[in-house]
């Protein structure tokens, strides 16, 4: 037994070791003027395609700073192939200092169908296993990424991991097929000016569930044709995993509408959010359903919501709909939702709502049989009122059950209290809490999903005793700046301030690293950390940084701001 266990780890090792020898990297810059083979950054190639169309499994494309613009049809993608951008050109640095020097805001690598004869960007034509990565890249495109199908009744399956990938200025970012296994995942990730992300029909072989962590999605302009993410149900999985996200600025975010034209049956929708802000958007949540589905479990978790719903008197906030239930006639009425046998389609648990109404001041509209649930939340009503002829103003209840509330308190909520946020009325809102505020240790620690340990800002999920409602958990200097334990919120590894606002300097340094900044902006502490995480070096409101003991190499240096956690790769010299 155990000479087959040993005979097992050296094959398993060998296979690993090969795995190794055979990977490739391949490098890629448009300014380079040597042999053009991609063996070096000297040699890189000079065409990003071509790069590409030489790679295989396991392989890595290093891919310099520049316009790289796709061929008709877009960059086909292959699985276990890395593409890594944000490298500055070695025709402007010594070949050396290139790979210490990578930032993808500083040295932004664009991938683009934007003005090169095609629409799409980036394009899947086979299975994408999670080897598969992206990192460090600006796409540009009407369509960011198609997904095709070229095999009648065959199931697609990507799950692609994209990390510090900035999308922007299109029409959507997904294109689907039928027949699709969807589970990319998204880390740190900025999505700004699409219409809309993913739009689709579920039949019941599909199954989508993205992840998205530390994302923003900004600037989606897709009302009244579509929603961020538009998806029709005739069957299958629906179930995005969303933490520590920002949505600003965009009209409807989710529109999902559950069907039976097919006789599929209504399939699964679960959609999981957890510590995310929505911020002035049109509509957060929008259902219609004209068939039960097989499951409904939407759920909203330690977020906070502000001035949403102010755009149009007929949209509200945080909106479920149900139409033409009747009109489904293969659908057994006894199977219809009603209110003493309802369907509950979504929760709110340790949220913040706030600054919500729309025009005429209404939050949610709740059909017949449809039901929210609210536990230890804050919510600008009055009462949990919504039967009968007494609704509280904020709710639209057609046709009210008489006694039976849609909207039902589970306990531990707080009604029409101001949450006290530092700064609401900011242009870019500060909605973290003060000292003072009612939803401070009132959340519920047991509602918190297993495996969350920090809030958006990635301080500690729990600071005190009792977990706060809303995204964030108070810190004492009210800007979240105590008890940070990873990296912040949207793209890292990037200083978000423009020079204006904050220089540091000198950059590659030998002694002594200066912060200079201007008067809005003051830094609460500086934390300097070797690549692996390990805190070697901490200020608190210092200028002056002494790192002139510290060896050669590439440092990490993170800043805890009043405008936010700024985190920049520091070179020793």
């Amino acid at each position: 037994m155990q000479l087959t266990q040993t005979k097992w780890l050296w094959t398993l090792l060998f296979a690993f070791w090969s795995y190794q020898l055979q990977a490739t990297i391949i490098y890629v810059d448009y300014q380079a003027t040597g042999s053009n083979n991609g063996t070096s950054w000297t040699n890189a190639y000079t065409d990003f395609n071509t790069a590409l169309l030489s790679a295989t499994f396991g392989d890595e494309i290093r891919v310099a700073e520049g316009n790289y613009l796709a061929p008709s049809g877009g960059f086909i993608l292959k699985d276990g192939v890395r593409i890594n951008g944000g490298y500055p050109s070695a025709t402007r640095y010594p070949i050396w200092l290139v790979e210490s020097l990578r930032s993808y805001t500083t040295y932004p690598t664009y991938l683009e169908a934007i003005n090169s004869g095609s629409q799409t960007t980036l394009r899947q034509t086979t299975n994408l296993s999670s080897q598969t990565r992206l990192d460090g890249l600006h796409v540009k495109g009407n369509e960011a990424l198609r997904i095709e199908n070229n095999q009648s009744g065959t199931v697609v399956n990507t799950q692609i991991v994209v990390t510090n990938v900035i999308f922007e200025d299109g029409d959507r970012i997904l294109v689907t097929p039928e027949n699709l296994i969807l589970k990319p995942t998204f880390q740190n990730c900025e999505f700004k000016n699409f219409n809309l992300f993913v739009s689709g029909t579920l039949n019941p072989q599909d199954d989508w569930a993205p992840k998205f962590n530390n994302c923003q999605f900004t600037d989606f302009d897709q009302w009244p044709t579509y929603s961020m993410f538009r998806i029709v149900v005739e069957g299958g999985r629906f179930s995005p995993e969303i933490s520590n996200c920002e949505f600003n600025n965009n009209d409807r975010i989710f529109g999902v509408d559950v069907s039976n034209f097919l006789g599929n049956g209504g399939g699964t929708v679960e959609i999981e959010v957890v510590n995310s802000l929505f911020v002035n958007n049109v509509t957060v949540l929008w259902i219609e359903l004209s068939h039960l589905p097989a499951s409904f479990d939407n759920n909203f978790t330690n977020c906070t919501f502000y001035g949403n719903g102010k755009i149009d008197e007929s949209l509200h906030s945080l909106v479920v709909e149900d139409i033409s239930f009747s009109a489904a006639a293969s659908w057994p009425l006894q199977n219809q939702p009603t209110d003493t046998n309802p369907l509950t389609v979504m929760s709110f648990e340790n949220c913040v709502s706030w600054n919500n109404l729309n025009k005429i001041g209404k939050l949610i509209w709740l059909d017949s049989g449809l039901h929210v649930n609210v536990q230890n939340s804050l919510l600008e009503a009055s009462s949990f009122n919504s039967s009968g002829t007494s609704s509280d103003p904020v709710f639209s209840i057609p046709n009210p059950h008489p006694t039976i509330n849609r909207v039902r308190d589970l306990g531990g909520n707080i009604l029409n209290q101001n949450p006290q946020f530092v700064n609401p009325t900011a242009a870019t809102p500060n909605l973290r809490l003060q000292a003072s505020s009612p939803a401070r240790n009132t959340g519920n620690n047991s509602l918190v999903p297993a495996g969350v340990t920090t809030d958006i800002s990635v301080n500690n999920r729990i600071l005190e005793s009792t977990v706060e409602m809303g995204a964030y958990e108070f810190c004492t200097s009210g800007d979240g700046s105590c008890n940070t334990t990873g990296v912040p919120v949207g793209p890292m590894s990037e200083l978000q301030l423009t020079e204006s606002e904050m220089i540091v300097y000198p950059n590659p340094v030998k002694e002594v690293i200066h912060l200079q900044t201007d008067k809005e902006v003051k830094v609460y502490s500086t934390t300097l950390t070797s690549l692996q995480g390990e805190v070697l070096k901490t200020w608190q409101t210092a200028t002056h940084l002494e790192v002139a003991a510290l060896e050669k190499g590439l440092y990490i240096l993170k800043l805890e701001t009043n405008k936010g956690v700024e985190t920049i790769r520091i070179i020793k010299e």
